[in-house]
């Protein structure tokens, strides 16, 4: 039981990663040329793919 809960804990931990992810990935897609100052503050650059 003990090693299903961890496994369990793991993969809601992992897919709620990978949500966030998706979300602030469409954040800067949505951005635009504004993200280019807010990227560049945060350590990230958003560079659109061609």
């Amino acid at each position: 039981m003990i090693i299903r809960h961890s496994i369990s804990i793991v993969y809601l931990s992992t897919k709620f990663e990978t949500i966030l992810v998706i979300l602030e990935w469409r954040y800067r897609v949505d951005m635009g040329p504004m993200n280019q100052k807010l990227g560049a503050e945060e350590g990230f650059v958003y560079r659109p793919v061609k």
